[in-house]
């Protein structure tokens, strides 16, 4: 190290001690090592000490590196003697098994590759500062880093820090590079390595927290090519990154719900709950899939309950239409599907690719269930089964239950090595086709298809059975009928026929003055007496069709056949009445009514499905969109405001899900509500942290504020990581809640609004970072950690806060900490001028009078007026002096004093001393004048 100065040394040092902290700390943190800044600072020091040392001179180096390399050399060689080798690579064989998740955490272990990492990236710090000073190779690393890990979503908040300081530092570095380019031109000959370093520090801190503190959108920009190629990028390299505990109550839990196993109180939401590790289930599946427990409809009093829950007697299955080993259902949601009429309106004329697009997101998947320490009669199931194997063969089939919300419940609890198969509809929720499928979804979809169905169906009797029958009775076509029976349709004709009232009035007035579902949805006006006659025929349809579970009611045949035979009649009446003029008995009309039923025997299977769905629809509307008084209007503006640039419904229950997951914090320890407040409220606007039931309800609500229903489901979640091939083991910490939202023309769909858990449900195929990974296994949130992906600063404004501006105490603060530090810039260099001059004065007269011209020197140097080559100090001063400089003080008389000084053996007396020193004044006066006020306060 030539031309070594303490300043400097110590500038550099300090400088080289920030950056290689905000290289290092990213990464511990990554890892979750539990090192504080403090220490790792400390090793870094130490590296840098022995660093300096070895590299003072050459002479150092060389026998450093020799000792160095020496010692490395014998160590492994008795390593390998005492075949103790393993111990040196087992920290990172430990370390690849622990980003595997294939080891737990090792304190020490820990600690020796933190030790490393600071040696590592110290030395390369030092490298490019000290021995070879190079900005852009400083700049770059610290970039790459932090963009990676942006990239990969590995940054953890709590190294934000970490990135402030490589702000501050790379923007030091940037003003280092300036000033030894200009030394190297020599055109630096004001400001020292040390005055740069105390000027740049505060000013660079200010801009940064200027720069963080500016509004800025919280919407990311968005490039779709390049946002693909870093997920496939992601997708290939993201590293996989994996609780004792004992679940003491394993009797009989009766109908599973959160709360019974430990999730908090069942008489009220919240509060804080500690996970348990207790293995309850383990499940071989596919694909990581939500076992549904329990769900409820009525949030009220600060809890959910299921205001339908029937007695077990109204589900009974009283068939035997099971086979032995096989138990069917035919789950609600199936009632609801249109998916055809959905993928038209999405993708239109595109009826040939529609099994391409149903394989894009739907599938049949199997599932095998077995139960290990737990006691329920509950029945664990995604959403959509149809098919059961209970392997257990003593089970009685009638014994299950089935609730309104497709729960099955058994008459007895179900406990260890119970075990079954089960078969799912499943859907990929994260497909585009199916969320562009979803967003056509719509208010009152199943009674425009509904209404598009009746004028198809009558549209054909009055086109076909209509027109044929008007041109037989105009003569336009023969009919072959024996005319005795002809005769006898003559002669049956009513002679007492009323034709100002048809013969199917009766049926059109009842059918009006009922209670039918599809009234209430249409105007009666608008339509047609035959469309309002057809459906007449399925007045009889009730809530018996939705509890019906026989399966091979629905698949061994269409169900609308034992509406046909009302269908038929209706349509003789019709035809009758409408032809009645020409005085054919009624039965004439049979054969024409029984070919149109069969002609439209697929309409009127579509019809009786969709009408099934609209009643189904009315039962959700009726139950799925309650929001009780309570729940204050702020609530229901804050998701009108979250949702105010969306059109469709899933696109608003989107954008509540990603409002969730990325602004609100995930913790087990979220405290109590207070007994006066709601609970979604309270979440929503002053906590702003909870586990999964905080928040499923607040979604729950947010979309039910808006009209669209939802229920709130508790379960199980499958873990990120499989025991072994597709076996997962399912712990009670495993125990979830979510949301499932209803989307008409497809049913019930699953939304996952829980920060830590939203990630990996989206992302099935990859496993989380590991800081999001230690969120979902420990559940507890670090200091500063957000709810998603976004810090939280510019999040949205919530309602009845735009007109609020509470004062950011932390950044005035620190604008008035960084504000001070000028003032103490300046004070400390005031006052390191004052001891350098008593210094000076302390000399003996003759070394004072020549330090002191010297300096003097410096000062005219810096105003533009050096020494020319070959000026004596007689002529400089002469020179100096027209110049006006000191006027009207004489600087020739400090140079004859200098000239004394330096070249006679004459006695200085202590009069010339104070001449020569009290001249400084004058100096330091001229210069202040000709530098800028923040130059001449920060550098002198």
């Amino acid at each position: 190290m030539k031309d070594f100065k303490l300043t400097d040394y110590v500038t550099k040092l300090l400088l080289s001690l920030l950056l290689s902290f905000s290289l290092i700390y990213p990464l511990t943190t990554t890892l979750a090592f539990p090192h504080k800044h403090y220490q790792i600072v400390a090793i870094s020091l130490i590296v840098f000490i022995i660093l300096s040392i070895i590299s003072i001179n050459k002479k150092v180096f060389k026998i450093s590196l020799i000792c160095i390399f020496s010692f490395i050399i014998i160590a492994l060689f008795y390593l390998f003697k005492k075949d103790l080798l393993f111990y040196l690579y087992q920290p990172f064989i430990w370390m690849i098994n622990y980003i595997n998740n294939a080891d737990t955490f090792n304190q020490t272990f820990s600690t020796i590759i933190t030790v490393l990492f600071c040696i590592g990236l110290s030395t390369f710090v030092f490298i490019f500062t000290f021995i070879k000073f190079n900005f852009i190779i400083v700049a770059l690393s610290g970039i790459t880093l932090f963009s990676s890990q942006w990239i990969l979503d590995f940054f953890v908040d709590e190294a934000y820090i970490a990135f402030y300081i490589f702000c501050v530092s790379v923007l030091i570095y940037y003003f280092l590079h300036i000033y030894y380019k200009k030394s190297k031109k020599g055109t630096n000959n004001i400001v020292k390595l040390s005055g740069l370093f105390a000027f740049a520090l505060p000013t660079c801190i200010l801009i940064i927290l200027l720069t963080n503190s500016m509004p800025v959108s919280p919407n990311p920009i968005e490039w779709k090519w390049m946002d693909s190629k870093i997920q496939k990028v992601y997708n290939n390299f993201a590293l996989k990154f994996g609780g004792k505990g004992k679940f003491e109550n394993v009797e009989n839990i009766g109908t599973f719900s959160l709360a019974s196993i430990g999730f908090g109180d069942s008489n009220s939401l919240g509060g804080d709950i500690k996970l348990d590790d207790t293995k309850v289930l383990e499940v071989e599946s596919e694909k990581r899939i939500y076992l549904r427990g329990r769900s409820k409809n009525r949030y009220e009093n600060n809890n959910w309950t299921l205001v339908y829950e029937t007695t077990l007697e109204d589900y009974l299955e009283k068939s035997n239409i099971h086979s032995k080993s096989k138990y069917y259902i035919f789950p609600k949601n199936l009632y609801c599907e249109k998916l055809g009429v959905l993928l038209d309106m999405a993708y239109p004329d595109s009826s040939a690719q529609h099994s391409e697009f149903l394989d894009d997101f739907l599938s049949n998947l199997n599932i095998n269930v077995t139960y290990h320490d737990i006691k329920t009669p509950t029945i664990f199931t995604p959403l959509n089964p149809y098919t059961f194997d209970f392997h257990d063969m003593d089970i009685i089939k009638d014994g299950i239950y089935i609730d309104t919300e497709d729960t099955l419940i058994y008459l007895n609890p179900l406990e260890k090595d119970f075990s079954y198969s089960v078969e799912v509809l499943f859907y990929d929720t994260n497909s585009k086709v199916f969320k562009n499928m979803l967003r056509q979804s719509y208010p009152y979809f199943y009674v425009t298809e509904l209404k598009r169905i009746l004028k198809e169906m009558s549209d054909y009797i009055i086109n076909h059975t209509c027109k044929e029958l008007t041109d037989y009775f105009e003569g336009n076509t023969v009919l072959d009928i024996d005319e005795d029976l002809l005769d006898y349709f003559m002669s049956t004709f009513p002679q007492d026929f009323d034709y100002d009232i048809p013969e199917y009035h009766y049926h059109l007035e009842k059918y009006k003055s009922s209670n039918d579902v599809l009234l209430k949805y249409v105007d009666i006006n608008h339509m047609s007496d035959l469309e309002l006659l057809i459906a007449s025929c399925f007045i009889n349809m009730d809530k018996y069709e939705l509890d019906n579970q026989d399966i091979n009611y629905y698949a061994s045949s269409n169900p609308s056949i034992k509406y046909l035979s009302e269908f038929t009649n209706r349509i003789v009446d019709y035809l009758f009445s409408e032809f009645s003029e020409y005085k054919h008995g009624i039965t004439f009309f049979t054969t024409y009514a029984t070919s149109a039923s069969r002609a439209l025997e697929d309409l009127m299977y579509e019809y009786y499905f969709c009408r099934l769905a609209l009643l189904y629809t009315d039962f959700i509307y009726n139950n799925y969109t309650f929001v009780p008084d309570s729940v204050p209007n702020r609530v229901h503006q804050l998701a009108h405001e979250i949702t105010e640039n969306e059109e469709n419904n899933f696109d608003k229950v989107k954008a509540i899900e990603t409002y969730l997951s990325q602004y609100y914090y995930y913790t087990l320890s979220p405290g109590d509500v207070p007994e006066d407040r709601d609970f979604v409220d309270y979440f929503l606007f002053d906590s702003k942290e909870g586990y999964c039931t905080y928040f499923a309800t607040s979604m729950a609500i947010l979309t039910r504020c808006l009209g669209i229903p939802s229920r709130y489901v508790e379960g199980y979640r499958l873990p990120y990581i499989s025991t072994e091939g597709n076996l997962y083991e399912v712990k009670n910490s495993d125990a979830h809640a979510w949301v499932e939202v209803f989307f008409e023309g497809a049913g019930w769909v699953v939304f996952e609004p829980t920060a830590i858990y939203n990630y990996t449900f989206y992302n099935p195929g990859s496993t989380p970072p590991p800081y999001l990974y230690n969120q979902m296994q420990h559940g507890y949130r670090p200091d500063n950690y957000p709810g998603g992906n976004f810090n939280g600063v510019n999040r949205p404004l919530l309602p009845g806060e735009e007109t609020k501006h509470p004062l950011n105490i932390r950044l005035i603060l620190n604008i008035l900490l960084i504000l001070a530090i000028f003032p103490l810039i300046i004070t400390l260099n005031l006052l390191i001028r004052k001891i350098k001059l008593r210094r000076i004065y302390k000399l003996n007269a003759r070394e004072c009078i020549i330090k002191l011209f010297e300096k003097y020197l410096k000062h005219l140097k810096i105003q533009k007026k050096p020494v020319i080559d070959g000026e004596t100090p007689f002529e400089y001063a002469k020179r100096i002096d027209s110049y006006g400089c000191f006027h009207p003080h004489n600087f020739s008389e400090i140079a004859n004093l200098f000239v004394k000084a330096r070249y006679s053996q004459l006695e200085i007396t202590q009069e010339e001393k104070e001449l020569v020193y009290n001249f400084h004044k004058h100096v330091l006066n001229a210069t202040r004048k000709k530098l800028k006020f923040i130059y001449y306060f920060t550098t002198f």
